[in-house]
């Protein structure tokens, strides 16, 4: 199942997102698509901390974060 399936909702998982390993994340797409890099750059995109989101309904406050400029 697919993000659009998720969003429908008709799946409780999406197929496509894979985590490889700590430091590595795989996204299968259904077709090629020259804009995907762009739209992970959109806060929708961003990965979070699972444990970080788990702490409280103000987590996003201080976010744990994924990039070289984390905290």
């Amino acid at each position: 199942m697919g993000a659009k399936d998720m969003l429908a909702p008709k799946a409780e998982a999406i197929s496509g997102v894979r985590v490889v390993d700590d430091y590595t994340l795989q996204i299968t797409l259904d077709a090629p698509k020259a804009y995907f890099l762009c739209k992970l750059t959109y806060p929708i995109a961003f990965v979070v901390d699972w444990a970080n989101v788990e702490s409280g309904q103000e987590w996003w406050r201080e976010p744990n974060g994924t990039g070289p400029f984390s905290s």
